[in-house]
This record gives C-alpha cells, sequence and structure tokens, in this order.
C-alpha cells in the first residue's frame, strides 16, 4: 500500500474517533439532564423539534416522563402560551431557532410551574395539541400543529377559550376602560396602572414595536 493510501484510512479512522467522541459527549449531556431532573424532581424537556413553513407547522417537545400540560391563547402578538409542572429545559438552542410559523420561541420557569411560549408572526390556530408516549416506552412529547389563521379565526378562538376557561383570559384592555361619567370634581378615586409582564413571557406588542410594559 502507497503513502497516500494509508494517510487517507489515517483520516478516515480520525474522522470516525472524533464522530464517536462527538456521540458520546451528547449522550453524556442528555443523560445528565434527565439524571439531574429524576433528582430535583423536576419534569425533564430533553429536546424540541419544529418543522413546517409560514403556514403549517408541527412542534413536538419530548419529556423524560408524561407531563401535565395546559394551554391557553394570548394576543398582542398572537401567542399558544404552554404551562408546564416545573421542568428542567435541555435543550438545544439551533432546535429553538424561529422559523416558518413561529416568530419567537420562550421557554422558563415561573417559580411553581413552567412555560413555553410560542409566538406567531402572525394570527393562528392550533389544530392539534396532544401528549404521545414514545413510541420506544422512553418518556413522552408534546405534540403542537398550527396553521397560519385569519385575525377573525384567531378572535373567534379567544371568545371561545374565555366561554370555557373564564378568567384564564381576559378582554381588550380597551373593552374594560369605563365610559360612564368621571367622578364628581373634589370626589378621591385611586387609579390602578397594571404593566405587567417581566420573566419568561414579555408581554403585548404594538404594531410598531413598542414592547406594553415600556
Amino acid at each position: 500500500m502507497g503513502l497516500a493510501g494509508t494517510a487517507d484510512k489515517e483520516r478516515g479512522a480520525a474522522g470516525y474517533l472524533r464522530l464517536m467522541a462527538r456521540t458520546v459527549f451528547l449522550l453524556v449531556i442528555l443523560l445528565g439532564a434527565t439524571a439531574a431532573s429524576r433528582a430535583d424532581g423536576l419534569l425533564g424537556a430533553t429536546g424540541y423539534k419544529m418543522a413546517g413553513d409560514a403556514t403549517k407547522m408541527r412542534i413536538v417537545v419530548t419529556f423524560d416522563r408524561e407531563p401535565d400540560v395546559k394551554w391557553f391563547l394570548l394576543r398582542g402578538p398572537s401567542r399558544l402560551v404552554v404551562d408546564l409542572p416545573r421542568t428542567r429545559f435541555a435543550l438545544n438552542a439551533k432546535d429553538v431557532k424561529p422559523r416558518g410559523l413561529v416568530r419567537a420561541v420562550r421557554y422558563g420557569d415561573q417559580g411553581k410551574g413552567s412555560r413555553l411560549i410560542l409566538s406567531g408572526k402572525g394570527p393562528f390556530a392550533v389544530d392539534k395539541l396532544e401528549v404521545l408516549k414514545n413510541d420506544d416506552g422512553s418518556g413522552y412529547r408534546v405534540a403542537i400543529d398550527m396553521s397560519a389563521a385569519s385575525e377573525r379565526e384567531f378572535d373567534e378562538a379567544l371568545a371561545n377559550q374565555s366561554l370555557t376557561t373564564g378568567s384564564t383570559v381576559s378582554t381588550d384592555k380597551g373593552g374594560r376602560v369605563g365610559t360612564g361619567p368621571i367622578s364628581a370634581p373634589g370626589h378621591r378615586f385611586t387609579v390602578v396602572i397594571d404593566p405587567g409582564h417581566g420573566g419568561v413571557d414579555g408581554g403585548a406588542e404594538s404594531a410598531g414595536g413598542t414592547v406594553e410594559k415600556n
């Protein structure tokens, strides 16, 4: 065998060893995150996948055990909020990079629970959100199917949501401003301002990008 053939074999072996080393490293990280979540009692979010385009998206989040999931919609911008038990998120930053119908992905701890927030580039419909057991038996996944919708369709979904969940979603702030007469001169009253929105959910934004809390 010539020197060139020997060099090619050595490069091939070195590349194989590097690939194996990276694979083992990723497995160690994944197993370590899973073990840590079990040790502290937290639910472990171990993976995130998102595929689709500006009209339809499918999001799959994997967990080390079955999650108790509650979800609802918010506007300004259009958002899907998924509430979870306290969760340790071990997600790859590249996997959660926005694409297609999704403008932003945020997640984090809320104190008594955790939250995943998907902001749309426009109004959307949640076609399906379900919790499924993984085929290999190693945990569960939350599968979310979303599709682009009109403002009217999104508002209808919000209206239906408010009927079924009561206080989960509030009306537009404009609809809560009083239209009656102002109190008589000299009568003391209190004005309460609620800019709110810290932590994982930054709150409402105007069409020009102004954030409500600012």
